[in-house]
């Protein structure tokens, strides 16, 4: 993923141009890029690695040059707090008006996820947006102000198949605790979001407990004041209320899902 704010050179290393998300990035495999650089003028780094799938939820929040106030609940090590920043600059761009001012609140509890997420904010955004790190507990209700932000992502811990697949280890069967955390992050995160607001909840578990189960029980809940956006993605499969990508269907990304939710005016 490029970073736009250290305005840096296509270099030709790069591979085929991601064709599925407005903001610049290219595919490969890891071991094919070097190093990112640091632009000489902003001293920032010019690209970031991540997994293609993890693009996607961030694509699903529909940024606009409209966007005052965005939260990222879950939001280390940082990778998706970057691609919201990229929708920011080219949301902005497009209307000629400045990144700077919107504000873009990231939050991660845990000291030093806490710290590398701040590290990573600074090493690629710098003064190009108004960015906040945050530390609090997201399970508790008065951790943010209600009604206060138009887009909201939470990228919520969960079992993290992925991860597990990577290593090769066996995927976690009980998740009761995490299924509990979820829940709650979710229903605080909609109290968070502004009438008119858009969420996405997303985790990179294969688990439909802590995916569509999930997002059932808070939509159970809120009743009629929050609906569930269907997107059109180029890959992966629909779920009852998401999207599901899997490594073995989608190119090798993922696994990754994701809901949008949008609340009532």
């Amino acid at each position: 993923m490029i970073n736009l704010f250290a305005n840096p050179p296509l270099y030709p290393f790069l591979g085929e141009k991601f064709q599925h998300t407005k903001i610049p990035a290219f595919l490969g495999k890891e071991t094919s890029f070097p190093s990112p650089e640091k632009n000489v003028e902003s001293n920032l780094l010019n690209y970031y690695l991540l997994d293609a799938a993890s693009i996607l939820p961030v694509e699903a929040l529909n940024i606009t040059d409209e966007d005052d106030f965005i939260l990222d609940v879950c939001a280390a090590p940082g990778g998706k707090t970057l691609a919201i920043a990229q929708h920011v600059y080219l949301a902005r761009k497009q209307k000629n008006s400045d990144a700077s001012t919107v504000s873009l609140t990231c939050n991660e509890p845990s000291p030093d996820r806490n710290k590398r997420l701040y590290n990573v904010t600074k090493s690629y955004i710098g003064k190009g947006l108004n960015v906040t790190v945050s530390r609090y507990d997201a399970t508790n209700i008065n951790s943010f102000i209600g009604g206060s932000f138009d887009k909201i992502l939470v990228d919520a811990p969960c079992s993290s198949d992925r991860h597990l697949i990577q290593k090769g280890e066996p995927i976690a069967k009980s998740c009761s605790k995490t299924v509990k955390k979820q829940r709650q992050l979710l229903l605080n995160a909609l109290e968070w979001l502004r009438p008119g607001g858009r969420l996405v909840y997303a985790t990179c578990s294969l688990n439909p407990r802590e995916n569509d189960e999930v997002v059932g029980y808070v939509l159970k809940k809120y009743k009629e004041s929050v609906k569930v956006v269907r997107p059109n993605m180029p890959f992966g499969e629909k779920t009852n209320f998401g999207w599901l990508m899997l490594p073995d269907k989608c190119e090798g990304f993922g696994p990754l899902y994701f809901a949008t939710i949008v609340k009532d005016e």
